[in-house]
């Protein structure tokens, strides 16, 4: 969080980052990087990169077609859109969307391997 002692009318969001600000743990918006005057009881509560971000997921024994079993790791990348009701609700629910994602990858890689037999999946190992 962004330092700011009791007295300042401002806060300053760091390059990089977008704040998600609140008063009085009421939410008011998005911030950009920068210098912005504010009451002293408006804080920026969350901040949230601009770079993206890599989600890494395991799914270990994955059945193939001919039931062999098989390891695969699954990385995705995300960039946080700035609509602010999205990023709103990435701050408030950032573990459920975690375990959300982990479901969702691992559901879809079962479904994908099942339906390959294990000498495809040797074949194609290290490709995208």
């Amino acid at each position: 969080m962004p330092n700011r002692g009791s007295c300042k009318p401002w806060i300053t969001i760091p390059e990089g980052v977008i704040a998600c600000v609140t008063k009085n743990g009421q939410y008011l918006g998005i911030w950009e990087p920068g210098m912005h005057w504010c009451l002293p009881w408006t804080e920026a509560q969350y901040l949230i990169t601009k770079q993206n971000i890599v989600f890494d997921q395991p799914v270990t024994s994955c059945p193939t077609s001919d039931n062999i079993f098989v390891q695969i790791h699954v990385s995705v990348v995300l960039n946080v859109n700035k609509d602010s009701d999205y990023v709103y609700n990435l701050c408030m629910n950032v573990n459920e969307l975690n375990q959300m994602l982990e479901a969702a990858i691992t559901e879809r890689v079962r479904n994908m391997v099942r339906g390959v037999s294990s000498r495809k999946i040797q074949c194609i190992r290290g490709d995208e």
